[in-house]
Order: structure tokens, then C-alpha cells, then sequence
């Protein structure tokens, strides 16, 4: 089992926005990828800190649906779409092993 989280912030004035366009990108790779996926935020930190959270069954099927996301049209119009409420610059991707 393997976990992504992607850390990543909402701009200023945008937190309920940009949390909400996180939460679309996360049913779309539950539904989409069959891999659970959910928007956590911090218990303690910043508050415009959010984390993508998606497991997956093995680094190979990570892989896989990694690649297949970033040339996704539905991937594409939503990165455009929350160009103005996420921080990208400020992000970071980490991946866990369960052991």
C-alpha cells in the first residue's frame, strides 16, 4: 500500500474556494481511478495548508494513474480552473509506504 499526499495552499481570500476545487479533483480520482483519495486539512499549522491524500494499491498503479492524470483533458480544464485559488508554487508531493 502507498500513499501520495500532495501539500498544497489557497491563496489569500480564496481557502473555501480553493478547498472545494480540491475536493473535485478528489472524487474525480476516486471515481475516475478507483483510488480513494480525500482533501485533509491541518489540525494544527497553517490553516490555507491542505493535503491530497490518495492510496494506492503499489507504486506501479501509482505510476500508472500518475501518468495517465497529467495528460487528462478533465485534469487539464480543472489545473486551469484553479489557477487562481491554489498555490502551486509553495507545493510539495510526498509518498508513504504502509509497512
Amino acid at each position: 500500500m502507498v500513499y501520495s499526499v500532495i501539500t498544497v495552499g489557497t491563496k489569500p481570500g480564496k481557502r473555501f474556494a480553493g478547498i472545494e476545487q480540491l475536493k473535485k479533483l478528489a472524487k474525480w480520482m476516486s471515481d475516475e481511478y478507483g483510488t480513494p483519495t480525500q482533501v485533509l486539512g491541518n489540525g494544527t499549522g497553517p490553516i490555507y495548508q491542505n493535503h491530497v491524500v490518495t492510496q494506492y494499491e503499489s507504486l506501479a498503479q501509482m505510476e500508472k494513474v500518475s501518468d495517465s492524470i497529467v495528460g487528462h483533458d478533465r485534469f487539464q480544464k480543472w489545473f486551469s480552473e484553479s489557477e487562481g485559488l491554489l498555490d502551486w508554487e509553495g507545493s510539495t508531493t510526498d509518498y508513504f509506504d504502509v509497512l
